[in-house]
């Protein structure tokens, strides 16, 4: 655009070459559509900040007043000067001052001798602005959140022990998934099925167990086997997470939580087809969840510390700050995002905590370290009662709790977590390999009471009869009327391979499969038979030919799942390198 296309413009890209670079690359940080691809000149930018679709993204993110101003600015005379602006609008100067100075730095207002003057392109979005009926129609500060004043103290109280719970019904579900992994749905989601049982297992409702699986998968710590009969299961990092420090874990979740655009508060619902929509599946995500979740927290930020805010009352914060976003869409995202926070931890009894208004600002580090202080200091002990129970007078160390949770079940949980043994808890853990000595020497190193006489006796008998009876899987078996030959070929070394152990003097198994065996034995001279279930002959054919198989030929190709997210390139770096380029084009 040449200088006559300035002077058409009205002088609005006069003005905007004679902004510095940080107010640039604040018009930048506050429009980044404007960054794609870095404007070539002052020129180019004037042109595309006077689209309509850019202006429209710009007016989506105005509060009612500062919409309101532009109304005024369109249905006065420009230039209007800053106390015109105010008679008409009634607003005190120093709200004033701060809007006008925002739109400007948006590039949706610019300032003249005489006065200010709207954005170009605005008149035709705003084809019929409204007069004011009087002073003060539109305030020019948010709704008040009214609130009850609970105090710092219960609030934090509250959280906290929402934050454990949240920490254990994440540990207790990867762990469950761990030993039993539920499948993969076609559609690359969890069943609804799978999930119900998981809530139960952890003694949480569904909404909160679909907070916690989306969650973990958001932190890496949940993934599927395969996106083909795969199953899904704690990743590697996983273990890295449970071996940390409580807080840590708790802000790997939150972080998790405040960049991801899914919603689990969806799941369960049905989407506009009747498609159920799953946890871990397609049609959760919302790509304004993480803003709204942000502008949440900072809301609950603004209220007076340990004061307990009302639902309705952060609606009316959010219609007011962005009048021109979908109300239902935004207040779903809203009522979901102050439920997150409560199961969470953030909140507690509606109020944020001191910590969480750390994590509001960005401040995740800090809100680390002030959550470690808040939390008490994980126990090494527990207290053995004659009723089968252990009582955790707080949150275990991670390898007590790992060996308590295999040898036991969570019973309640709260201020303290109550674990009870039954015959089959015990048995869980002697399958994993602790016996009823180790598991009697344990308890008597980690309680303050003596183990009682009810407790031992119940480890002793089960440990007696444990690994009497046992169950295995071989693939095949070699049977043979002649226990010398039996012998003879277990004995072989050719066929060492096989690993052939003898179950009956007559009765060889073998983990290899059967046609393995057979190929084998025959190479080494033997003359083996197939045989069936039933004990008969089993008659082989030539199998018929087929083409060959795609996937065993170039291998699985995964087509479905989750993408990874984007790490897109800081955007303070992104806005100072556009406007070194807009420099460079003008010179």
């Amino acid at each position: 655009m040449s200088g006559n296309g300035r002077h058409a413009e009205g002088g609005f890209g006069t003005w905007l070459g004679e902004r510095s670079d940080a107010e640039l690359a604040a018009l930048f940080a506050a429009r980044p559509d404007l960054l794609t691809p870095a404007p070539s000149g002052i020129d180019v930018l004037a042109s595309r900040a006077a689209r309509r679709l850019s202006l429209e993204r710009a007016l989506d993110d105005l509060d009612q007043f500062s919409l309101h101003v532009i109304e005024v600015l369109l249905t006065l005379q420009p230039p209007v000067p800053a106390g015109r602006l105010e008679d008409v609008l009634g607003a005190p100067r120093g709200p004033l001052s701060r809007c006008l100075g925002a739109l400007c730095a948006r590039a949706l207002a610019w300032y003249t001798e005489g006065g200010f003057r709207p954005a170009p392109g605005l008149r035709a979005i705003i084809s019929k602005p409204c007069l004011p009926a009087g002073s003060g129609r539109v305030s020019p500060e948010p709704p008040a959140l009214d609130g009850i004043p609970n105090g710092p103290p219960l609030v934090d109280q509250a959280a906290a022990a929402a934050a454990l719970s949240a920490l254990r019904c994440v540990e207790d579900l990867l762990c469950g998934w761990a030993a039993t992994p539920p499948p993969v749905l076609r559609s690359g989601g969890l069943g609804i099925r799978e999930l119900r049982k998981a809530a139960a297992s952890v003694q949480v409702d569904l909404v909160a167990a679909a907070l916690f699986t989306e969650v973990a998968r958001a932190a890496g710590l949940l993934a599927a086997s395969s996106w083909t009969d795969g199953d899904w299961l704690p990743s590697r990092a996983f273990d890295t997470w449970l071996d940390s420090s409580h807080a840590d874990r708790w802000s790997t979740l939150v972080r998790a939580w405040l960049a991801t655009t899914r919603v689990p508060g969806l799941v369960g619902t049905r989407d506009e087809g009747g498609r159920l929509r799953n946890a871990l599946g397609s049609g959760l995500d919302r790509m304004d969840a993480p803003r709204v979740r942000t502008q949440v927290l900072r809301e609950l930020a603004t209220a007076a510390p340990g004061t307990s805010v009302s639902t309705d009352a952060i609606l009316r914060r959010l219609t007011w700050l962005w009048p021109r976003r979908p109300a239902a869409s935004q207040a779903m995202l809203a009522v979901a995002a102050l439920r997150e926070a409560a199961l969470l931890g953030l909140t507690g009894l509606g109020g944020l905590a001191t910590y969480g208004s750390a994590a509001a600002s960005g401040q995740l580090a800090d809100a680390t370290a002030a959550l470690a202080l808040t939390l008490p200091q994980p126990v090494r002990h527990v207290l053995l009662q004659a009723d089968l129970t252990a009582v955790a007078p707080g949150p275990l160390t991670a390898d007590l709790a790992s060996e308590l949770c295999l040898a036991a079940d969570v019973e309640s949980t709260g201020g303290a977590t109550v674990y009870r043994f039954s015959a089959g808890s015990v048995r869980r853990a002697l399958d994993a390999g602790r016996t009823g000595d180790g598991l009697l020497a344990l308890l008597r190193e980690r309680s303050r009471a003596p183990v009682p006489q009810s407790l031992r006796y119940l480890i002793e008998d089960v440990a007696r009869g444990h690994g009497r009876i046992r169950a295995g899987t071989a693939s095949a078996y070699v049977r043979c009327d002649d226990p010398a030959v039996a012998a003879e070929i277990a004995a072989d070394r050719r066929v060492a391979g096989l690993r052939l152990r003898a179950l009956a003097p007559t009765v060889l198994v073998s983990p290899a499969r059967c046609g393995e065996v057979l190929a084998v034995l025959r190479r080494l001279g033997y003359a083996p038979a197939a045989e069936s279930a039933d004990g008969t002959l089993e008659i082989t054919a030539t199998a018929s030919r087929r083409a060959e198989d795609r996937a065993s030929r170039y291998g699985a190709v995964e087509t479905r799942g989750p993408l990874q997210p984007w790490a897109p390139w800081p955007a303070d770096e992104r806005a100072l390198a556009a406007v070194r380029v807009l420099r460079s084009g003008d010179a």
